[in-house]
């Protein structure tokens, strides 16, 4: 998985450095196991929904504030 980090991050800052609109704010979203990995017994899969709020919150920033970078996973997953 750190190569798909590294692709993320190169992704978002070469967005960031071939736009000349200071409005353009990349925002990398990665999510954790969703459904194919392992289990503690009584974890809760992520949901679309949960996905959907993330980037929700990284778009309703004020115009000043730019989230780079979003990793949301289950509170429970084995490693």
């Amino acid at each position: 998985m750190p190569e798909a980090q590294a692709v993320l991050a190169f992704g978002i800052w070469l967005v960031r450095r071939e736009s000349f609109d200071p409005a353009v704010r990349p925002t990398g979203v990665s999510s954790g196991d969703g459904g194919g990995g392992f289990y503690a017994p009584g974890a809760k899969i992520l949901e679309d929904v949960d996905v959907a709020n993330v980037i929700l919150y990284a778009v309703t920033q004020p115009t000043h504030v730019n989230v780079s970078e979003l990793l949301i996973r289950p509170t429970i997953q084995a490693l």
